[in-house]
């Protein structure tokens, strides 16, 4: 909510079993109904960011599609004096958590860049709610064994090194400190080295020097890991010497480079796959 400088912030979570979606945190909320606010399923704006699981926004709430509004969640908002909503979705694969929404009791017109923000947050948010269901079901069950308990420890572990890189991130992105703080931030979180390279595949930062020669010797195996990066978006984990991971650094069909990471001593789980992604 500071960061985005809005009037409210809350989370939404998604029930799979109802359909359902239940306000479980607030942040610059004043109404008691609205912090308990169920939103049932095909109502409201969350629902329609859980059907299309993309971000949804509306400047002015009342002028919203009829057919979506719903007696309880308009009183909710009537309450609050909410005007304008900004809702994203928090995702884990092929599953919807919930939603991320942000609202201001004035109406203003929220840009590309919130979105991108929001989205960001919301990707936290996931990996934090992920954890808080892991130790759920731990609580639950008596016959947990030790792995399953080592497999949360090595879950917490990367949830604190994402949140780290997160962090580190949205400074450097503030102070407009270029590619090196992206390099060195990696480096320092995941234990290895890493380099950034072009579309011509020249080292224009790097962080965990000295690199070994081997790292930036691309070879096949390396610049097929990239194309595929480039087509799905995701960090490639790859076999071969001197580099274990990539991500192509594209915007659309615009292909700017990659990250290259190389050997370390953490194992790339699928948060800091999602890390390197983001």
């Amino acid at each position: 909510r500071e960061m985005m400088g809005v009037d409210l912030a809350y989370l939404s979570e998604f029930d799979p079993d109802t359909r359902e979606l239940r306000v479980r945190e607030t942040s610059g909320s004043v109404s008691s109904s609205f912090q308990t606010l169920r939103v049932p399923p095909g109502r409201g704006l969350a629902s329609v960011v859980v059907e299309s699981r993309t971000a949804q926004w509306v400047s002015r709430y009342d002028d919203y599609e009829r057919a979506r509004h719903d007696e309880g969640i308009d009183d909710a908002v009537s309450a609050e004096g909410l005007v304008s909503l900004l809702g994203v979705p928090m995702l884990s694969s092929d599953d919807v958590l919930g939603v991320l929404f942000v609202a201001n009791r004035e109406e203003v017109a929220f840009a590309v860049e919130d979105v991108a923000l929001l989205s960001a947050l919301a990707d936290h948010a996931s990996v934090i709610l992920q954890t808080t269901q892991v130790l759920r079901e731990l609580r639950d069950s008596e016959d947990e064994t030790r792995t399953t308990l080592d497999r949360l420890t090595d879950h917490l572990a990367e949830r604190d090194r994402a949140n780290t890189v997160h962090q580190r991130l949205i400074k450097a992105a503030l102070a407009g400190g270029g590619y090196a703080p992206v390099a060195e931030t990696l480096s320092s979180a995941l234990g290895c080295a890493v380099a950034v390279i072009d579309a011509r595949e020249q080292v224009i930062a790097a962080a965990g020097l000295p690199l070994p020669s081997r790292m930036l010797e691309l070879d096949a195996t390396v610049r097929a890991a990239i194309a595929e990066s480039r087509r799905s978006g995701f960090c490639i984990p790859v076999e071969s010497d001197g580099v274990r991971a990539v991500a192509a650094l594209t915007a659309g069909t615009q292909h700017f480079g990659a990250l290259l990471l190389g050997e370390g001593d953490v194992t790339l789980g699928a948060v800091d796959r999602r890390t390197v992604e983001r």
